[in-house]
């Protein structure tokens, strides 16, 4: 007798039912039979693992099947083990250019690895059955998964393999850290003066507002605790308002003091009062600080989905102008971001977002180079790295 033949007379004679072996050695034992039986013979791991269960309870099995030490001595198996084709690779989703895959067999210590960097990562990662894995395509994710993942010897696809090689080594080779006072980079301090205007104690309030966008050092800081300041000098690029501490229209005066328009706003998308009650707050924030024209909220309820009126009360307010360069204000729902926004070159200068969910969403990786995020409510996101100033 081999020994897959001995487990499967086990199964077949119910003695794998019975309280003949251990629970946990019980469910391996029931599990190995009926691969078996579905024609997918062992791997060599598991016929390794069914020699020691049984070998640990031949105690057991002797009373049921003579000169069980004959047959596990013997090692014989009825056919050759499956061998489990090992693969690891990195690639760009043939179906999705906007998604970079990560496949491999299943390995617990590779699965454990990849969702810990999660809260590193851009946007949601996704799984999609049990090797494959995806996220959104960005620089930053494809330097941290290559980064993490070179040294597990994955096959990376060759222009992912190039982007992370430039990502990379402009990261090593740029010029961080550095007082834009003293800096020789012409380009950017023409840049900078463009948007600011020239470097006075005036512009101290938007010189510490651009040093994360431009990347350099500004020592003058501001000793006020006002809002804007506050803003200003903010240590990241995603913060956190309470809602009961500030109002939405001291929000967007610091916003327009700092000069943060255009401005993108994120609903919650799901609600229609919920949305409604999001809107007219919006509106009255935004006519107490005169911006009242080029506004546009590009996402609509469904007619039986619309019990607040929530699609009226754009049209009341004028919100449906089409984007364009001189869009101040867009709204958008957290699950949608419309394909025009990507044809289009309209880019915001700040968002706000009134949903804790803002971070699994295309509206994001959309948003990653803007360097004000703001969320706005009653609770702080429990994802990612979210500083609160008020």
């Amino acid at each position: 007798m081999t020994v897959d033949a001995l487990l499967v007379h086990l199964f077949k004679n119910a003695f794998l039912t019975e309280k003949v072996f251990p629970s946990k050695d019980k469910r391996i034992l029931l599990s190995l039979a009926r691969q078996l039986l579905q024609n997918t013979f062992l791997t060599e791991n598991q016929s390794k693992l069914l020699i020691k269960i049984f070998k640990e309870n031949t105690v057991h099995l002797d009373s049921i099947v003579s000169e069980v030490d004959a047959v596990l001595n013997s090692d014989t198996w009825s056919e050759p083990f499956r061998v489990i084709q090992k693969i690891r690779k990195i690639y760009i989703d043939p179906s999705d250019s906007e998604a970079l895959v990560i496949e491999f067999t299943y390995d617990k210590r590779l699965r454990n690895k990849l969702t810990g960097l999660n809260n590193r990562l851009q946007g949601s990662l996704s799984t999609h059955g049990t090797r494959h894995f995806s996220v959104s395509l960005t620089e930053k994710n494809i330097h941290i998964l290559v980064g993490e993942f070179l040294r597990e010897n994955f096959e990376i696809d060759e222009k992912i393999m190039k982007f992370y090689e430039d990502i990379d080594r402009t990261i090593s080779s740029s010029e961080i850290n550095f007082s834009i006072l003293d800096s020789k980079n012409e380009n950017l301090k023409k840049s900078l003066t463009n948007e600011i205007g020239t470097y006075t104690s005036e512009n101290h309030l938007l010189l510490n507002d651009r040093k994360i966008r431009y990347q350099y050092e500004f020592f003058e800081k501001l000793p006020d605790n006002s809002l804007t300041t506050l803003i200003a000098q903010r240590p990241s690029t995603k913060i956190f308002i309470d809602n009961s501490s500030c109002t939405l229209t001291e929000v967007i005066a610091s916003l327009t003091k700092l000069k943060r328009l255009p401005l993108l706003v994120i609903f919650d998308g799901h609600d229609s009062a919920v949305n409604k009650k999001t809107l007219n707050l919006l509106s009255h924030a935004l006519k107490a600080n005169g911006v009242d024209d080029h506004i546009g909220i590009y996402f609509r309820f469904n007619q039986g989905n619309d019990p607040a009126g929530f699609n009226k009360t754009i049209s009341e307010l004028g919100y449906n102008k089409n984007l364009s360069e001189h869009s101040q204000v867009a709204g958008i729902a957290n699950s949608k971001l419309p394909k025009f926004f990507i044809k289009d070159k309209w880019k915001p200068k700040s968002v706000i977002s009134f949903t804790t969910s803002f971070k699994n969403s295309k509206s994001y990786v959309y948003c990653t180079d803007v360097d004000l995020i703001i969320y706005y409510g009653d609770k702080k996101p429990l994802q990612g790295n979210v500083d609160v100033i008020v």
